[in-house]
């Protein structure tokens, strides 16, 4: 109420100082107003001035531009005049100019005529003669080329019978000369082949067959119980992941419980800290300094019966914030004078040793019965019994004596004279109810941490479990990769030596084959070169002979070239001088023709500039008639320029008198806008105080309805205040009351509905989950069938393929071994190492070979791919390019063997590759830019060769 007073008053004198500043204001407003409404008559009268100005500046102005217009065309009119006839003149001058050089030039191209007449008359007889003379010498050059060629031609069918037994001679010495060649190879052949032989019955006779088949046995053995003991592994491994899982999934439930649990213990804490903390701060440090501050209530020694809390708390009521002190503690009493303010309850209560006899009279129970504590709680609830219903209690009221009472659970109090009633209050805001509720969420938060420690530990274990088994599982890996390793190179040891020996007796018999064909060859070769040598000294005989009959003839050669020379000369001057001549008298005629069409057609141009001269000389008499007009214009022009000189006098004056009206208008305006924006100001602010004016006003009346709400008198409050009241000191008594209220915290009124929404939501994201969790189990199974059949037959195909290189690699090369091997431990991922040896080297990656090996290393593997899964035909694009003739006829063997199965289609040009061709097929180009196919059937031409 004192507040509201001080702040009445308050508004009061701010009332007072607004309507003193209002009637300035007002004032201000009426003067502003009154300075406005003469600077609008004085714009007003300077208007009208302004406008009778301004039509007589438009007046002069138009009457000047008036002037100025004819002034212009005047002036134009007469410069026309003069430039017309100026313009005649030049033009007339340019034409007789343009005639007499014309005439000049007719004189000089009739002189020039004459003489190219006369020329031409000198040059005719003498190219007539010149005409007579080339054609002699032409005839006497045609004699002496006839009589060339018919030695060409009898030198020809010399030259192509003394050339028989030369190329005769040459062919059968580079056929003794091949022969001989060629029998030293054949030779040479025949003894590798021999060496070849001996060294195979030698290596075949050393190579034994080593006991590949047992070990093989042994090693897949021991690859079957690797496998077993893995794919154990792997199932406990699964088995113990979705342990894992399951645990981990019970340990984030456990924990969100223990964090909700705890949570809700810190609310119910805080709440019951806050009930029994002292607020004030005087009486808090007198606790501290008497060492009473760490006593426990009352209320942390009482457990009820359960649906008895709120009766025992309401009839303990401020005893349940009570310190309990020990009998005979008293060195506090001394010290409570010390104590000015607060509120403070103390209990000295005996302990209680064992519990005390229920006792009471008839069937009256004491309400002590309820209540458990280990202190004498008799002193407090002494005389006070309970019932189970209000039925029960108003029968036994009729018993009760004067200072007893009986109570019932549901809030009903009696006593023999008086009823309380205590009905509607929520159990959960009471002292006894948050205690218990704190010691059950003390017991559920340890045990529920005991649980967490116990997965924990169960999942340390599992954790351990599984780090044991994939590490069982890595090893068993690496046995079985291992395994697999040692698998595989038997059996390419085993292969190889298969192979070999097979190689081997191919190639003994080859060699059998090869030696009987190259002896017979030999003898072939032998007899060959006999029959060579007894030709060629024939065809050198021959030669001998017509050597001297060539000598004469050539002879007779050089004579005929010699006159054939001097004849060409003399034609050869004769036709020059011809043609000079010939090209003077073409000159000259054209000279005279151009000089013709010249004359003519000056002629046409002096005719018409004649015609021009007349036509100009008849404009400029009729212009010079025209003169006496001119004089006229001058005079009018100079009249019109006197009159414009006065008008733009006259207009000058207007002009000045119409800009002095302008700058006393913009004078006025500037005073009125003066006025207008500090009436304005002035306006806002006296709206602005009788706006605060109301405000206060308002205020003042509402604090005067509150006061008489509270049935105040507001003239005695106002006496009862000192003069120096201050408003913040009531203001700051009232926060920290508000801050006690808010401290309780809110209510949430729809708590039940946000926990039904939550719930609803945690159980589809739960549904959710549960679904998310079977769909990738799903996906994980299918993915580990996926691996599992990925895995087998890569393993297959992989072996199958490296199965076929083994094979191949030896035919290829006549010899060798070449493997693949993986470069990762899981399938999935590994890489391919091409591993080869050829013979004669030492085994090595397929980048350190040559080109040849690494083509013919490559074929072998394409090769034995293709053999897995062959296709209808196989397309080779110069497969044999980087290869010798010796790799080049094993590459065509290979190719010949499996063209039983595969259709092959290469391109090569090479020619050992072109004879295992059944059909060929070439392009050539006969014309540039077309392109023909010219297809050969092998067999079919080899038939018809034979034939």
């Amino acid at each position: 109420a004192k507040l509201l007073a001080v702040k009445w008053r308050n508004l009061s004198q701010q009332v007072q100082n607004l309507e003193t500043t209002i009637r300035e204001l007002e004032l201000q407003v009426e003067a502003q107003v009154t300075e406005r409404v003469a600077s609008e008559t004085a714009i007003e009268r300077l208007r009208e001035e302004h406008h009778v100005s301004q039509e007589q500046h438009q007046k002069v102005q138009a009457q000047y531009y008036e002037r100025g217009g004819e002034i212009a065309r005047l002036e134009q009119q007469i410069q026309h005049h003069q430039q017309r006839q100026q313009q005649l003149q030049d033009e007339l001058n340019q034409t007789q100019n343009q005639l007499q050089q014309i005439q000049s030039h007719q004189q000089q191209d009739v002189r020039q005529t004459q003489k190219l007449a006369d020329a031409l008359q000198l040059v005719e007889p003498e190219l007539f003669a010149a005409t007579e003379k080339a054609e002699l010498s032409q005839a006497q050059l045609l004699e002496v080329e006839e009589a060339l060629q018919e030695w060409q031609l009898n030198w020809e069918s010399f030259q192509y019978q003394a050339a028989q037994p030369r190329e005769t001679a040459q062919v059968q010495q580079s056929k003794i000369q091949h022969l001989e060649n060629s029998e030293q190879r054949l030779r040479d052949r025949l003894n590798k082949l021999q060496q070849e032989q001996q060294q195979l019955s030698t290596q075949q006779q050393a190579d034994e067959g080593e006991p590949y088949e047992m070990q093989l046995r042994e090693l897949e053995a021991i690859q079957a119980e690797v496998q077993q003991n893995y794919e154990d592994a792997q199932q406990q491994l699964i088995t113990l992941r979705d342990q894992q899982r399951a645990q981990q999934s019970s340990i984030d439930q456990l924990k969100e419980q223990l964090q909700a649990n705890k949570g809700r213990e810190a609310s119910l804490q805080a709440l019951q800290e806050a009930a029994f903390a002292q607020e004030d701060k005087a009486l808090q440090a007198w606790l501290v300094a008497q060492q009473l501050d760490k006593k426990t209530t009352l209320a942390q020694h009482i457990k009820v019966e359960a649906g008895w809390n709120s009766s025992v708390e309401w009839v303990l009521s401020q005893s349940l914030h009570a310190l309990c002190l020990e009998n005979g503690d008293s060195h506090w009493q001394s010290a409570l004078v010390q104590l000015n303010s607060g509120q403070l309850n103390l209990l000295q209560l005996n302990p209680l040793p064992s519990p005390l006899p229920q006792t009471g009279e008839g069937i009256k129970k004491p309400l002590l019965s309820k209540v458990h504590s280990n202190l004498d709680l008799s002193p407090l609830l002494k005389n006070i019994y309970c019932a189970e219903n209000w039925e029960q209690a108003f029968a036994l009221q009729a018993q009760l004596v004067d200072q007893e009472s009986i109570i019932t659970a549901d809030g009903i109090w009696l006593g023999r004279h008086w009823v309380k009633i205590n009905k509607g209050q929520d159990p959960a805001k009471g002292v006894l109810h948050r205690q218990v509720a704190l010691e059950q969420l003390s017991e559920k938060i340890a045990e529920q941490q005991a649980s967490l420690i116990e997965l924990s530990l169960q999942q340390t274990e599992s954790q351990e479990n599984t780090q044991s088994l994939e590490q069982q599982r890595e090893q068993l890996r690496a046995q079985l990769n291992q395994s697999q390793a040692e698998q595989g190179e038997v059996k390419s040891r085993w292969r190889a030596q298969q192979a070999k020996t097979e190689q081997q007796a191919a190639r003994q018999t080859q060699l059998a084959r090869e030696l009987i064909e190259c002896e017979q060859q030999l003898q072939l070769e032998y007899d060959q070169l006999s029959v060579a040598r007894l030709t060629l000294q024939t065809a050198l005989e021959t030669m001998a002979d017509s050597e001297q009959l060539r000598e004469q003839k050539q002879q007779t050669r050089e004579q005929l070239r010699q006159q054939l020379t001097e004849r060409k000369q003399q034609a050869q001057q004769d036709r020059d001088a011809l043609h000079g001549f010939a090209l003077q008298e073409k000159q000259l005629r054209t000279q005279q023709d151009s000089l013709q069409h010249s004359m003519l057609r000056l002629n046409q141009q002096a005719n018409d500039l004649h015609q021009r001269v007349v036509q100009l000389q008849v404009q400029q008499q009729q212009l010079a008639e025209t003169s006496d007009s001119d004089e006229a214009a001058q005079i009018r022009l100079q009249q019109l320029l006197d009159s414009r000189a006065q008008l733009e006098e006259a207009l000058t004056k207007a002009r000045q008198s119409l800009q002095d009206i302008e700058h006393r208008l913009r004078e006025q305006e500037t005073r009125r806008n003066s006025a207008d924006a500090a009436t304005q100001v002035a306006r806002s602010q006296l709206e602005q105080a009788r706006i605060n004016n109301q405000t206060i006003t308002v205020r003042s009346a509402t604090l005067q309805e509150q006061l008489a709400e509270m049935d105040l008198d507001l003239a005695a409050l106002l006496a009862g205040l000192a003069e120096r009241e201050e408003e913040t000191v009531w203001e700051q008594a009232l926060e920290r009351i508000t801050s006690r209220i808010e401290r309780l915290g809110p209510v949430n009124l729809v708590a039940i509905e946000e926990y039904n929404t939550q719930q609803e939501r945690k159980t589809y994201l739960d549904t959710q989950n549960a679904d998310l969790v079977e769909a990738l189990e799903t996906l994980e199974t299918a993915i580990k069938k996926i691996d599992r059949e990925t895995r087998q037959r890569f393993k297959e195909t992989f072996d199958l393929v490296n199965e076929g290189m083994q094979n191949l690699f030896p035919k290829i090369f006549g010899g060798g071994r070449a493997y693949l091997e993986m470069t990762g431990e899981d399938i999935l991922d590994t890489g391919v190492t091409i591993m080869a040896q050829p013979p004669g080297k030492r085994n090595s990656t397929i980048h350190l070979l040559s080109g040849g090996e690494k083509a013919l290393t490559a074929i072998a593997l394409v090769f034995s791919i293709f053999q897995l899964n062959p296709a209808p035909f196989c397309l080779l694009d110069e497969v044999d390019a980087p290869l010798d003739d010796a790799n080049v006829g094993r590459f065509c063997r290979l190719v010949e063997e499996m063209s039983k199965k595969v259709q092959f289609i290469y391109i090569t040009h090479n020619k050992i590759a072109m004879e295992m061709a059944h059909h060929l097929m070439g392009v050539t180009m006969h014309e540039a830019g077309v392109s023909r196919l010219v297809a050969v059937n092998v067999e079919e031409a080899a038939a018809l060769a034979e034939a």
